[in-house]
């Protein structure tokens, strides 16, 4: 064979090997519609009306008042300060100044403990 064919030939293997690789990886992709199906779309079912307020009268009104008021009354007494709570708060200003000086004279005497 003349040179020319031989070099026609390996160009023509080399182009079939490469046709045959594009095809097996186009092969191997998904399938994909290039253009969508037609798509029927589902009428959304209307939610169903919301049942009528239910009527509440004055009296229910009152009672729910009263009910309010009541637990205001418990919050707030069992919040106030009881006696042993107001017997800290009076003397933690004084502990607190007591404390103030006792670290005050240990920073000037290295060597004290209180």
């Amino acid at each position: 064979m003349t040179p020319v064919f031989e070099r026609l030939r390996g160009a023509l293997t080399r182009s079939v090997g490469a046709s045959i690789i594009v095809l097996a990886a186009i092969g191997s992709l998904p399938s994909v519609r290039a253009l969508p199906a037609e798509q029927k779309t589902a009428e959304a079912p209307k939610p169903a009306a919301p049942p009528p307020p239910v009527a509440i009268s004055a009296r229910g009104y009152r009672d729910a008042g009263t009910e309010v008021s009541n637990l205001l009354v418990i919050l707030t007494t069992s919040a106030a300060a009881s006696a042993d709570i107001e017997s800290i708060s009076k003397t933690l200003p004084d502990i607190s100044e007591k404390l103030d000086r006792q670290l005050a004279r240990n920073d000037k005497e290295p060597g004290s403990r209180a």
